[in-house]
């Protein structure tokens, strides 16, 4: 049976017919039931599920890194349906095998944000100094004073064959204004890294958004 609820505790629920009602994110919804469900399981559609866990158990791995506060800060302020991991798993499930290890970092999305990044930007080995990469950008000229001031991160993935990847996030001493940034990463020589840049400041509103990432591949000195 259905029940429809007019007033303060309005809501659609239960079943008339082949339609089910619900609710989702303060929003009532009919949706059809269909008359056959099909599961053929072929081999790409497995392997698109069996990527689908992955993304998600990487989402929760970085939950506290980076998923609940950029991808939920996007889906606010965006007032997007859905929520902040699921962003990140649409984001990113192209870039997983069916193992969960990654096919190609470049294709993973570790920040996305309403902010625009930079310029030209660059990043390398400091030649000056060991363990330490460089990155360079040019802003806009000229800035919106309000941008200067946006703070600079790093997130490290390294690779481990037969383990999970590791994944480590730095703040930069360093602002958008500055055009340069420095900063030591505790890697050994020779370990490839695969670096992700971001920038974080408020907006109008006074909340906090952040840029898409910047990704560069560095072998450490």
């Amino acid at each position: 049976m259905g029940i429809y609820k007019h007033g303060p505790f309005s809501g659609v629920s239960g079943k008339v017919g082949n339609l089910v009602g619900g609710s989702w994110m303060g929003k009532d919804y009919w949706r059809i039931i269909p008359a056959k469900v099909k599961n053929p399981r072929t081999p790409d559609q497995q392997a698109q599920r069996n990527r689908l866990g992955c993304s998600s158990k990487l989402a929760t791995y970085l939950n506290d890194m980076i998923t609940k506060d950029i991808f939920n800060a996007y889906v606010e302020e965006k007032q997007l349906s859905m929520l902040g991991r699921n962003l990140f798993i649409r984001h990113n499930i192209h870039a997983l095998e069916q193992d969960g290890s990654i096919s190609d970092y470049s294709m993973l999305k570790l920040s996305v944000g309403s902010l625009s990044l930079p310029f030209d930007i660059t990043i390398d080995r400091d030649p000056n100094h060991e363990k330490t990469i460089r990155m360079q950008w040019r802003n806009w000229n000229p800035m919106i004073k309000t941008r200067s001031d946006d703070e600079l991160y790093f997130i490290v993935a390294i690779h481990n064959d037969g383990y999970e990847d590791d994944f480590n996030i730095f703040k930069s001493t360093a602002i958008r204004n500055d055009g340069i940034a420095y900063q030591q990463l505790p890697f050994d020589e020779g370990t490839e890294m695969h670096i992700y840049a971001y920038f974080s400041g408020l907006n109008r509103d006074h909340r906090q958004c952040f840029t898409d990432s910047f990704y560069s591949k560095v072998i450490q000195s």
